[in-house]
């Protein structure tokens, strides 16, 4: 079994929440003349950043959108339209010299397709059934670290499963203003961008926004 070294030029005890492993390049600022003086070993064994500690936060996702029901047959009906997402993640890594704190937003349009069933109706609205699924659309992404802005890599497009209620309102006629919580299921895009949305597909959201009503 190989063995585990922490690289550290200090004394005392050294401790990592995550550990960092480091290349041989990165080595070369350690000094261990037992773990050098065998080149098979050095190949071979893992080597980890001591006294370095990682902590990430996701903020819940802010969710806007301006859509358009389309009523079928009965209690059931279609809805489609536009929506706003912004996720937030950031991060902070901890050394033994410094802490360097990054703060990353994504900002999504998303091209929502539903069906919706009538659960209640009535003259002020209505409460329904929600489900179908979501293509969201990374349109700007803004990073910054200690101060310093910089541009992050984009997402990929992201599709999503959802299934929620809805309740509506309606001060006028085909205008609905609705609220819709949702549990959502993003499947895996294969990018390497850092979200909530990766680190836990399965979420829950809270949307709000301005319907148009087809009569």
């Amino acid at each position: 079994m190989a063995s585990v070294y922490y690289g550290s030029e200090m004394m005392g005890e050294t401790a990592t929440a995550n550990p960092v492993y480091m290349s041989q390049a990165m080595l070369a600022n350690f000094s261990s003349a037992e773990y050098y003086a065998n080149e098979a070993t050095r190949a071979e064994e893992n080597v980890v950043l001591a006294g370095y500690e990682e902590k990430k936060e996701y903020a819940a996702p802010v969710k806007l959108g301006m859509l358009v029901a389309v009523p079928l047959t009965g209690r059931w009906g279609l809805q489609t339209g536009l929506n706003y997402m912004r996720h937030r993640t950031v991060s902070s890594q901890k050394t033994t010299s410094a802490t360097i704190h990054d703060r990353r937003t994504y900002h999504y349009m998303g091209i929502p397709l539903q069906a919706t069933y009538q659960i209640v109706r009535s003259s002020w609205g209505g409460i329904y059934a929600v489900g179908g699924g979501e293509a969201d659309f990374n349109v700007k992404a803004r990073g910054e670290m200690d101060g310093h802005d910089y541009s992050p890599q984009r997402d990929r497009l992201q599709l999503s499963a959802t299934l929620g209620a809805g309740l509506q309102y309606t001060p006028l006629p085909q205008i609905a203003l609705y609220a819709e919580p949702q549990i959502a299921y993003y499947f895996d895009n294969g990018s390497a961008v850092d979200t909530r949305m990766k680190d836990q597909p399965l979420n829950f959201s809270l949307q709000f926004g301005l319907k148009y009503i087809f009569q």
